[in-house]
């Protein structure tokens, strides 16, 4: 089975089962799914233990089982808090996500000049998306479509409901989101995936990482600044999202220079912030498919 159609299953059982689950045993409740299917998802659970071994060379076995069974758990916690965002407890989950640093993304905002958000699969993305419209800005997202149709549908109109715009990956050119930033609005980049042969290849854990040129290419052609966002999950099972510094590279150099050193910057941010919570990181992708 796929591993979007395993978890189609996942996301309607959780669906069904949430409307009729007391609050005060879902924690309970996500941690035994989590590990239910970290014991039953074989092909799942042996991508994510080499992918762990190729970013922690040095880290022993037991705590890569650790980390990969933690991931499951937070993976279902993501899930059911998008179902509680397309229902009528958005507005409590909300209200508990916190900002850090948000004077840094008002002030960027509030330039004119368009923004740039770059973030990962790392803590709940789908949640800080919503935060951001909740919260005044006009968020762009550019995202994959799903190979599940039904899936992609419940993605996109729980997005479209929540107020953001979706972009689909397929039909989007350079052009229109130039245009978004030009108009004064927010585009949000998750940026942490493999970007294929026409990648630009980057150090990541230490290894080379073939990563998409769009969010350099954005912030070369474009005046609008460029901030690494994280919607991080806390001990305590709220959220804070993380506000960084606009990346600050010199769009006076040559282009390719540019794009290498500019993705190379968000690349190590993003590194940086998966090994402070490497459970909340998306193990399940082959980050490291494209070889140079």
């Amino acid at each position: 089975m796929k591993v979007e159609h395993f978890f189609k299953v996942i996301f309607k059982f959780l669906q069904a089962s949430n409307f009729v689950l007391p609050n005060n045993l879902l924690d309970f409740y996500e941690s035994l799914i989590g590990n239910l299917i970290y014991n039953f998802d074989k092909r799942g659970r042996k991508k994510v233990l080499k992918n762990l071994s190729i970013a922690f060379v040095d880290l022993e076995e037991q705590k890569k089982i650790e980390i990969a069974r933690n991931f499951y758990i937070h993976l279902i916690k993501n899930i059911v808090e998008f179902i509680k965002l397309s229902g009528n407890e958005r507005g409590v989950l909300l209200k508990s996500v916190e900002i850090e640093n948000e004077n840094i993304l008002r002030k960027e905002f509030e330039k004119g000049k368009g923004l740039i958000i770059i973030t990962a699969h790392l803590g709940n993305w789908e949640l800080l998306g919503a935060k951001l419209v909740a919260e005044g800005y006009p968020l762009n997202v550019i995202a994959k479509d799903q190979e599940d149709t039904y899936l992609n549908t419940v993605l996109v109109k729980t997005r479209e409901k929540l107020g953001m715009i979706n972009i689909s990956k397929k039909t989007v050119s350079y052009k229109k989101i130039l245009e978004v930033l030009k108009k004064g609005e927010v585009v949000g980049l998750l940026a942490d995936q493999n970007g294929g042969k026409g990648g630009v290849f980057v150090n990541f854990f230490g290894l080379p990482a073939s990563t998409y040129k769009g969010p350099a290419f954005f912030a070369f052609r474009s005046e609008s600044p460029a901030l690494p966002v994280f919607c991080l999950r806390t001990k305590m099972n709220t959220h804070k999202i993380k506000v960084l510094p606009p990346i600050n590279v010199d769009n006076q150099k040559e282009k390719s220079k540019f794009i290498f050193e500019f993705t190379q910057a968000y690349t190590s941010i993003i590194e940086e912030e998966i090994r402070k919570c490497p459970e909340q990181w998306l193990w399940l992708h082959n980050r490291w498919k494209t070889k140079p």
